[in-house]
């Protein structure tokens, strides 16, 4: 088996979701030391999300990038893409498939998905195993540890967690270029992400709150705010900085990569479970989530280690709900609580500096 030079890789999902395969791809590269390894991957075509290409377009981690259109008038055009990609695997003769999908997979897809990439000519499937038809929480792991040991069932080296996004001097030099644009307004190295945005309404903290919190930070500490996030959070920004009187407004100037060099350089990220959340750990940076209780607990906690997670468990925890009328979890979590934690963070940070 060590021995398969071409591996595709299939995932879907938006940038959180993508994030959690990275580690999948490292323990591949360490067990197929030989093989290249492309990417067939889903482009939503309704919606302000972040494809999986954007991560990985212009990197060295894959050899090629398949993509395929998927909600709206990609519905109607179903079976004769399915064909299309189908023609396309068919040409390429991989060895083998690595399923790096998210774990709350029925079988019947699973299944369905196992035998299309058979009729593509594949033979050997990665991943495929270990999934948990009944409980989203049968194993009490991460999302990305799930998806690991997918694939160490099948044999694939999972002893190391490794989140390296490959940055280098394009994604550098562009954070270089904003950072000195705007040095009048960035009076200290010492530079905290806000992320107040989100793509679900039933995960946004109360946008007034996070102005509360900055202010009582920026009370206590001298740092930068710099806001992060897509397109759709300038102007939640711009009432932050508005607030502040101070601070910077990143949302929606970088692309995913160039963001992940910013997330890099910040001492911490303060923020909602987002894609940016899940950027900021992969660079190492500390996280301060605020979580609501839609989803199981753990399983899309910010990975690593020296983050704090505020999430509050309620009656109806675990509803999955993308837009929510109480937001009862959310309101349960108070500027007290996260100031403190907070304050704690950055202590914890600076005296770390003073070690150095």
């Amino acid at each position: 088996m060590r021995s398969m030079n071409r591996i595709l890789l299939f995932h879907i999902g938006h940038l959180g979701d993508t994030l959690m395969v990275v580690p999948s791809y490292w323990a591949l590269a360490k067990t197929f030391t030989r093989a290249s390894f492309s990417l067939l991957t889903d482009m939503m075509i309704e919606g302000k999300y972040v494809p999986a290409e954007q991560l990985f377009r212009g990197t060295e981690f894959f050899e090629q990038i398949l993509t395929f259109e998927k909600g709206g008038a990609a519905k109607r055009c179903g079976m004769a893409a399915q064909w299309s990609i189908l023609a396309a695997l068919r040409r390429y003769h991989y060895d083998a498939v690595a399923y790096l999908v998210p774990s709350l997979r029925q079988p019947l897809q699973v299944n369905r998905d196992k035998l299309f990439f058979r009729l593509a000519g594949i033979n050997h499937f990665l991943g495929f195993k270990g999934f948990h038809p009944v409980s989203d929480d049968a194993d009490g792991l991460h999302e990305a540890q799930r998806i690991l040991h997918r694939l160490a069932l099948d044999g694939v080296d999972c002893s190391e967690t490794k989140f390296d996004l490959l940055l280098g001097s394009k994604e550098k030099l562009a954070v270089d270029r904003w950072s000195t644009a705007h040095s009048a307004v960035i009076k200290t190295e010492f530079l905290i992400a806000f992320a107040p945005g989100s793509k679900m309404q039933a995960k946004r903290w109360p946008l007034d709150r996070f102005a509360d919190l900055g202010e009582r930070i920026l009370s206590r500490f001298r740092v930068t705010p710099v806001v992060v996030g897509g397109d759709e959070d300038r102007e939640l920004g711009n009432e932050l900085l508005s607030r502040w009187k101070c601070g910077l407004n990143a949302a929606g100037v970088f692309s995913v990569r160039e963001s992940a060099e910013l997330l890099r350089r910040c001492r911490l990220y303060i923020g909602n479970d987002t894609g940016a959340m899940h950027l900021a750990a992969a660079v190492q940076t500390h996280c301060l989530a605020i979580f609501s209780a839609r989803d199981i607990p753990f399983k899309w906690h910010p990975f690593g280690e020296g983050h704090i997670v505020l999430r509050k468990p309620v009656d109806c925890q675990g509803c999955k709900l993308t837009m929510c009328s109480h937001q009862t979890c959310l309101q349960l979590i108070t500027v007290d609580e996260a100031f403190e934690k907070a304050l704690s963070m950055i202590e914890k940070i600076r005296a770390a500096d003073e070690t150095l």
